[in-house]
């Protein structure tokens, strides 16, 4: 089928892309040209209006330079989401988008490459696992590629040497005891393997699958051990709280929750009014690690990390909900270019195949919160690591290979908490994306320190790729049925990962076994059935479900765009059966098999039927192993993640200092008394030293009145804040709380006997905590009653620019120095690393501005006492869509703030409106929430927007509401992006739009607690809240207000028709970035119609409508704050909708 080409200037770039070639080449210049790439359905040329939707599609706002000619050489091509069927287009039946590299070196390099520059160049601009280099444009998709053909490995013909060289053929990693086992196996049940089975048995029987060596018996110095590693960690549960409902039989973790009042749908299949239930929580925790993919692949592998986290999250029991990650990072030491750090040692070399620590610290800490971005996940905690010094023996220590650690946290409804086993006549069901070529053999690669040895293209091969557009698009359709009022169709859920299909439905349906078709979605036509089985392609469930349940999940899964495949049923024999769906087709096709209806139609029909056999595999035996580590010297990590129920989280203290009634003190509460041990320190590794002697736990009574204490203190209200001492030891636990609330302060140590460095920079446990002066005495006579020791150590003193830290150790000054200065060597280290992610010249604003900050300017103009919570639904409520697309994630948050306020509020689906099933004519106001549509491919909101305007239903159905004028509507982020796009917002008389939005200034996505003013204006939503600064979200990576022209925004702004405002700490409209995090002109934050009825906002009003909620807040409105000042935004169109 014929292919045309569109192309377009790449007017931003792909800054890591670009900043990696920058470090490569600074002698280079790249600019970028985009070409889509569009098939059509047989037609040699678009109709008029086909070719104009395109054109629509593909051009930048404002411009017409979208191109049919190529200005620059193609170099190479990748994957562009499919919009069309929702935009009209009938005839594309593919859209494909590559780009297009000019590479030109600067003068003083005399205009030449040197030698294997253009190679490195090239090898920066793709990803070499899901793109490639093309030589001449694309005339077709077509390609001549033949699968794989399964074939036997002749063990009874050629005994281990046949295993031996499928071994290294196929990259199974098996170790020589692996060999021997298979081989007397397949000896043993008297049949050769298959090259899949193989494959499936490397994959599925790896460490990182069973953990078999985790489980092995252990031998130290000669001696067998009465525990395994597994069963010491499984020990545990016997000495803590009883508490736990999963443990060491799922996805993740969980302890007993609480009950709760929940939002649900009535009838998540279709559009329908939220109405709340109680409901029995359980807190549910997981956490994974993704070290060696990480290390090859930093950013891709990072995002399927976290991926692959949030499934085990939704995987738990029958499904669980996600709520938030955690994210952790360990690297070597990093090099920053042009920033010297005296510890860091030159001349160490890494494996060709990885990443070296830069680059991890960046792009992998940048694919983790991507993909948390785009699937609306929030990260919570974390922590980074860096450590390389050449030991006095002359080993190197070094996390070569990286750890990238993911945790997640999340609720299931306790009757969800069990899945159910197997049964004969269960759908065996795999939900989310389609096969694709990728993470081939990720579970041998990964557990090839304890099976066997690598190659670079088979550490590339085994690494996956992220896709959080599809992720959220089965967490939808997953929540839906968790939802379902009549009960829960899931029956069992497990996460795909390492193995691939071979492995999770193998865990799926065991022991019953199931017959498997290879029915599955590919997403590359050329896969052969040794990849179908075992690649680890991301984004995918598999789940059981009864028959009856069938329909449901298809209905579920068609409205939320959500792929799903019914591969086949649960059969009770206990074996495991894949049959070839390829295998048929081509047997069926061949003359002797396939339909004689070209023979029959002309003879008398009486011909005899035929019979097909179809191949299929099957493994019989439980394989067990048992491994030496004598020979390791790979140093362990362990990472600890602590959760708990919290009955009150608003009885909580930050680690800022407050100063309260402007005489606050400080209080030292260490944990081991009398010791001040350097060992391992921030301070040793920073001299290239490890120490004799660490901190420890030496008696656990005293932390467990430590916490018991603190925890009582926090509930009666007495401590202001406090801090954990931790890295860099107490001073650095102290000046952290200085930091954070820009206070100064005057710590005195009183022990004599110890030196400077022992008193400051030991990691003893401990704690320092801000009380006010009246509360001190008794709050020191608390712990000293738990037997623990609290010392006075200093007061808090001086706020802002002049504020200034001044600590005394046995009566000597050793520190007298203003906190600006203390604070940018603090951040040095970060603005190093932000340059090399950011617009230098806003991290350099950022910097300068730093030095002056003072605080968030809020101010109030109105009591937001007289907006209650609305927490019951009373009937005559106006009604309100929440308006989704796929790719939201913000809809349940809009929901509460709405329901809060007094609406009945309804769950719409734009394919609900698209398929006709629902009309807006029942509303009074929508709600367009933020999120990704389409993973903004094509620019903010674009594929949302190009489904209003170009499908004719969703077209009839937002002209109708907009033209009545009873109703209202609100753009939150990526909805503010699509009213602008839409041209309710910034409306032109030609019914387009003078604003749009693009790519913040920083080039990057920005998550930030700023402060907004709201101007007069005609804003309903805004009335009695003018004159007011509150704080708010923000977060977001286009949202920079682009006018059609200077006159255009001032024509706008002259009108009062840009009511919010980014605020700096004055209280006056700012460009300066961080206040602004975009760079707005006149710091527009939002915009409204001339008449006020739909405003249009990149700020997340909804995330700040409960004073917790709330980052920071003045001292005088945090006890005032149950309802923030944000709901009384929602309120006033509660209002207006019903009087009105």
């Amino acid at each position: 089928m014929p292919v045309l080409r569109f192309y377009k200037k790449e007017e931003t770039g792909e800054g890591r892309v670009i900043r990696r070639i920058a470090q490569l080449c600074p002698d280079v210049t790249i600019i970028t040209e985009l070409c889509y790439n569009v098939e059509l359905d047989g037609s040699d040329s678009l109709s008029v209006e086909q070719k104009g939707i395109l054109c629509w599609l593909f051009s930048p706002p404002y411009s017409v330079s979208l191109l049919e000619e190529p200005t620059l050489k193609p170099v190479n091509g990748a994957r562009l989401m499919e919009i069309g069927p929702s935009a009209g287009l009938s005839q594309v039946t593919r859209v494909e988008l590559s780009r297009r590299h000019l590479i030109k070196p600067q003068e003083r390099s005399n205009g030449v490459l040197k030698d294997g520059e253009m190679e490195r160049l090239i090898c920066c601009l793709y990803d070499s696992m899901t793109e490639c280099v093309y030589s001449q444009p694309i005339t077709l998709f077509a390609v001549d590629i033949q699968s794989q053909e399964v074939f036997e490995v002749d063990i009874l013909g050629k005994g281990r040497a046949a295993l031996e060289k499928a071994n290294d053929e196929l990259g199974l990693a098996f170790d020589s005891w692996d060999l021997d086992y298979y081989t007397a196996l397949f000896q043993k049940v008297k049949r050769n393997p298959t090259s899949v089975e193989c494959f499936d048995l490397a994959q599925s029987n790896s460490e990182h699958s069973r953990h078999w060596f985790f489980r092995g018996r252990m031998i130290i110095d000669g001696d067998e051990q009465k525990d395994t590693l597994f069963s010491l960690i499984m020990g545990t549960q016997h000495h803590s709280n009883q508490n736990n409902v999963i443990k060491f039989c799922d996805n993740s973790s969980g302890i007993k929750g609480m009950e709760l009042e929940c939002m649900y749908p009535t009838n998540p299949a279709q559009a329908s009014p939220y109405k709340s239930r109680h409901a029995s929580r359980q807190i549910i925790f997981t956490a994974e690690t993704h070290n060696f993919p990480t290390g090859v692949a930093p950013f891709s592998r990072a995002t399927t990390g976290t991926g692959r986290r949030i499934r085990d999250v939704q995987s738990a029991g029958k499904g669980g909900h996600v709520i938030a990650g955690t994210a952790g990072y360990c690297f070597g030491n990093l090099h920053i270019p042009g920033f010297v750090l005296p510890w860091e040692e030159d001349g160490w070399e890494y494996p060709s195949s990885f990443a070296p620590p830069l680059q991890v610290a960046i792009e992998a800490s940048d694919g983790a919160s991507d993909y948390g971005n785009k699937f609306g996940e929030p990260v919570l905690a974390g922590f980074a690591r860096s450590f390389g010094m050449r030991l006095v023996n002359g080993e190197r220590r070094k996390w070569i290979k990286p750890i990238m650690f993911s945790g997640g946290l999340g609720s299931i409804e306790d009757q969800h908490v069990k899945k159910e086993l197997a049964a004969p006549g269960m759908e065996v069901v795999k939900i989310g994306g389609p096969v694709y070529r990728i993470g081939v053999g990720g579970g041998a690669a990964s557990s090839v320190q304890v099976q066997g040895d690598n190659s670079s293209a088979r550490d590339l091969g085994a690494v996956q790729r992220g896709d959080a557009e599809m992720e959220q698009k089965m967490n939808q359709a997953l929540r839906a049925c968790l939802e379902r009022e009549e009960g829960n169709p899931i029956c069992s859920i497990h996460d795909q990962g390492a193995g691939g299909n071979g492995n999770v439905l193998k865990e799926l349906s065991e022991p019953a076994g199931a017959v498997i078709y290879s029915k599955f979605k590919r997403g590359d036509p050329t896969l052969s059935v040794l990849e179908l089985w075992g690649a680890e392609y991301q984004e995918s469930n598999a789940l059981l479900l009864r028959p009856s349940d069938r329909s449901f999940l298809e209905r579920v899964c068609q409205r939320e765009k959500c792929p799903v495949d019914f591969v086949d049923k649960i059969t009770g024999d206990g074996k495991i059966v894949l049959v070839d769906d390829l295998s048929l087709e081509r047997v069926l096709r061949l003359p002797a098999v396939a339909s004689k209806r070209y023979l029959t139609n002309k003879v008398q029909h009486s011909l005899l039927s035929t019979c097909i056999v179809i191949y299929d595999f099957f493994i019989v035996e439980y394989c067990s192993g048992m491994q030496l580590v004598g020979q390791k010297k790979v140093a362990g990590s362990l990472v600890i993640s602590v959760y708990a129920v919290c009955p009150d989280i608003t009885a909580t203290v930050t680690p800022d200092l407050d100063n309260p009634d402007g005489k606050g003190v400080l209080l030292y509460v260490p944990g081991s008394s009398g010791k001040y041990r350097l060992g391992g320190s921030a301070l040793a590794q920073c001299y290239g030293q490890l120490g004799d002697c660490s901190p420890d736990l030496d008696q656990l009574d005293k932390l467990s009145a430590c916490f018991n204490t603190t925890q009582i203190l926090i509930q009666d209200r007495l401590l202001t804040t406090g801090h954990d001492v931790s890295d860099g030891g107490l001073i650095s636990c102290l000046l952290e709380m200085a930091f954070a609330g820009n206070h100064g302060m005057s710590h005195v140590f009183p022990h004599s006997s110890l030196s400077v460095m022992e008193a400051l920079f030991s990691e003893e446990l401990g704690l320092v905590l801000e009380v006010c002066e009246r509360n001190a005495s008794s709050v020191c006579q608390r712990y000293t009653d738990a037997g623990l020791l609290c010392h006075r150590i200093g007061r808090t003193s001086g706020f802002g620019p002049d504020a200034r830290v001044i600590v005394s150790v046995c009566g000597q000054e050793v520190l007298n120095e203003h906190l600006p200065t203390l604070r940018a060597i603090w951040e040095s280290t970060s603005f190093q690393l932000e340059r090399l992610q950011a617009n230098p010249l806003c991290v350099q604003e950022k910097e300068e501005g730093l030095a002056s900050r003072t605080q968030p300017y809020i101010k109030l103009t109105f009591d937001p006492s007289q907006t209650p919570i609305i927490k019951e639904l009373s009937s005559g409520k106006a009604c309100v869509a929440v308006m989704r697309e796929e790719g939201s994630n913000g809809d349940r948050e809009i929901a509460a703030s709405l329901f809060m306020a007094g609406f009945e509020v309804w769950d719409v689906a734009m394919q609900d409106l698209c398929s006709g099933s629902t009309t807006l004519d029942p509303f009074r106001a929508v709600v367009f929430v933020g999120g990704f549509r389409y993973a903004d491919v094509l620019g903010s909101a674009k594929g949302w927007a190009a489904t209003v305007t170009f499908n004719p239903k969703a077209r009839e159905e937002f002209d109708r509401f907009r033209n009545r004028d009873d109703t209202l509507s609100l753009g939150v982020c990526n909805g503010c992006q699509l009213m602008a796009l839409l041209g309710w917002v910034g409306e032109r008389e030609d019914g387009g739009s003078d604003v749009t939005l693009t790519h913040n200034k920083s080039g990057r996505f920005e998550s930030r607690f700023v402060s907004v003013g709201i101007l007069p204006s005609p804003a309903v939503m805004l009335k009695g809240m003018e004159g007011s600064a509150l704080g708010i979200w923000v977060a977001h990576g286009e949202g920079l207000m682009q006018f059609r022209s200077p006159e255009a925004q001032k024509k706008l702004i002259d009108a009062s028709l840009a009511p919010l405002r980014y605020l700096d700490d004055s209280g006056t409209p700012t460009e300066i970035y961080p206040m602004n995090p975009n760079g707005s002109a006149q710091g527009v934050a939002g915009i409204c119609s001339a008449d006020g009825r739909h405003l249009a906002m990149m700020p997340h009003p909804e995330r700040a409508v409960l004073g917790w909620q709330w980052a920071w807040a003045p001292q005088h409105l945090r006890g005032s704050l149950e309802a923030s000042l944000w709901l009384s935004m929602f309120r006033s169109a509660a209002v207006w909708c019903q009087s009105s």
